[in-house]
């Protein structure tokens, strides 16, 4: 991927900037099974795109945005505006 120009890679996976882990999750295996179509029956949901760099750009949004530095690394990139982490369970902000 080019440093000049910035991949959305919630676009990549499907899935809204504000998407929780398992929807990520759940975007990510949906895009795998895409890519296991029969080449001949595929179409790239990414421009310019061979399967080999759609497999390897779905693994690196994954990756990026089941990470929290990473993501948020992302986001800023993207200007998305910043998240709020959750509280741990059983925990609230009070």
């Amino acid at each position: 991927m080019s440093d000049v120009q910035q991949r959305d890679f919630y676009q990549v996976l499907g899935v809204r900037s504000d998407a929780s882990p398992e929807e990520i999750q759940k975007g990510y295996q949906k895009r795998l099974r895409r890519l296991k179509i029969p080449k001949h029956m595929q179409t790239s949901f990414l421009d310019n795109t061979g399967p080999e760099e759609e497999l390897e750009l779905v693994q690196d949004a994954y990756e990026t945005l089941t990470d929290m530095e990473r993501r948020d690394a992302h986001d800023r990139a993207l200007n998305l505006p910043v998240r709020k982490p959750a509280p741990a369970p059983g925990l609230s902000y009070r």
